[in-house]
């Protein structure tokens, strides 16, 4: 049985790719609206202008996350 949030491989490998982070995980430190194009962190990272980075929603509906550039710091 598979359930939501999780990236499943069955009989298969799975590869990753990217730049290894220190902090992969963050929280937004104020509540924004769907289509916000400012928000702030709760911690420091290492972002740079032109990474993208996922907001997930807080509800269990993956149609609700948006992919976000950074064009600011």
């Amino acid at each position: 049985v598979y359930g939501n949030k999780a990236i499943y491989v069955k009989n298969g490998k799975l590869d990753m790719f990217g730049k290894d982070r220190e902090l992969v995980w963050n929280y937004l430190d104020t509540s924004i609206e769907a289509g916000d194009s400012f928000f702030v962190m709760s911690q420091e990272n290492d972002w740079k202008i032109g990474d993208r980075v996922v907001i997930a929603s807080n509800s269990y509906d993956m149609n609700e996350s948006e992919v976000k550039t950074i064009i600011d710091i």
